[in-house]
């Protein structure tokens, strides 16, 4: 944990030395329980987000990066855990079911794969579901500038990455059927990344 902890705080250090990585919304993290879905932008987003995130997060990770040995044994060691993209996959969703019930954090891009162009892509179908499985609140997240570290350390570009307030899944009690919670989940999440996305810009 110390590690964890240690190379969380290098991440946030030389990020905003070298980038200008800011946060905000930091206090809308809950304690308990939480799925945070977050667009997706690079290969960098798990670690700089997860830098801002208390140390018992958790987050997929496709299942390709784990046939290189050392490289999943290395981000397994920093609670990451392979899922198949594309198809349904039981053993991914167990593990993160089981994340959730035990009391910590899952790191979620529910977008499903990077955005070629900046844009929030549409959203599958797994994050709602996964959350009225567990029955945890749902923390808007955001990352901008991810995908052009380049320009962020000539400041061109800026790096920045937000939490809006959670979600309840308490505020979809009166809807009749679980497809239309799911749908109004997943609408509301989305739409509050795309703000934190615009508001991004003005900090």
């Amino acid at each position: 944990m110390l590690i964890y902890r240690f190379v969380q705080f290098c991440i946030r250090f030389f990020g905003r030395i070298l980038f200008g990585l800011k946060v905000f919304g930091r206090e809308n993290k809950p304690t308990e329980a939480a799925i945070f879905p977050s667009n997706h932008l690079s290969n960098f987003d798990p670690p700089l987000v997860g830098s801002f995130m208390p140390a018992n997060s958790y987050y997929f990770a496709k299942i390709e990066l784990f046939k290189n040995r050392l490289f999943g044994a290395l981000i397994s060691f920093f609670h990451a855990f392979p899922a198949r993209r594309g198809e349904p996959d039981a053993g991914a969703w167990k593990k993160a079911k089981r994340v959730l019930t035990s009391g910590d954090h899952l790191l979620f891009f529910p977008e499903g794969t990077r955005s070629v162009d900046g844009r929030i892509q549409p959203a599958k179908a797994g994050l709602a579901r996964l959350a009225f499985a567990a029955r945890v609140p749902v923390v808007p997240t955001v990352i901008v500038g991810s995908d052009n570290l380049r320009a962020a350390l000539r400041r061109r570009v800026k790096l920045r990455v937000g939490f809006a307030p959670p979600v309840k899944l308490s505020e979809f009690d009166d809807l009749p059927t679980r497809e239309e919670k799911c749908e109004q989940l997943t609408a509301r999440v989305m739409a509050a990344i795309a703000e934190l996305q615009e508001q991004a810009q003005q900090i």
